[in-house]
């Protein structure tokens, strides 16, 4: 089982040094399945993590561009400053939008405000609406008003797109509450 796999290479990860990682890591990739290279890499990365953030973060992004984007995502929940920085870092436009889209997603499962703010600080060029959009979709999905709370701080005519959106959304979720809300 997927489970039984992962708790197997967690127990051949815990004790090894930065160099035994490596060639983990190196021995993952060649993995022919790819989801047990994207579950094994996920582990290890986060061991990694442990004793190297940055190399971490650097091991993540050497993978094909939907891979990176999991394991930044799991990477964000030990260090999400780092990760977030790192995926900024990223200079082709399509992959850094996918690669903050996916730390921003984990960010906002733990901490919904300041993954929202994250988003917010990014300048316009950097498909920031399209990000905008896609946290607070993902906020929505837990707190439809804390969504619209965020989504007013944007000014009235962004807000009134992105309020649309949450609304939408949320009477899909709960569509009484949306309508005592409306």
């Amino acid at each position: 089982s997927a489970f039984s796999h992962r708790e197997s290479v967690y127990e051949s990860a815990k004790h090894a040094d930065r160099e035994k990682l490596a060639a983990m890591i190196a021995e993952a990739r060649a993995l022919a399945n790819p989801v047990e290279r994207r579950n094994t890499l996920d582990v290890l990365l986060l061991r990694y993590a442990e004793l190297d953030v940055d190399g971490a973060l650097a091991q993540a992004l050497e993978t094909d561009q939907g891979t990176a984007g999991h394991l930044l995502a799991g990477l964000a929940a030990v260090a999400p400053e780092q990760t977030w920085q790192r995926a900024k870092q990223v200079t082709n436009p399509p992959e850094r939008f996918a690669f903050l889209d996916a730390v921003v997603q984990a960010l906002a499962e733990q901490d919904p405000e300041r993954a929202f703010g994250k988003v917010a600080d990014l300048p316009a060029e950097w498909q920031r609406s399209e990000l905008l959009q896609s946290v607070l979709t993902s906020i929505t999905e837990r707190d439809p008003r804390l969504a619209i709370k965020l989504a007013e701080s944007q000014g009235p005519i962004a807000a009134g797109q992105l309020i649309e959106q949450i609304a939408t959304q949320w009477s899909r979720l709960n569509p009484s509450e949306a309508a005592r809300w409306v």
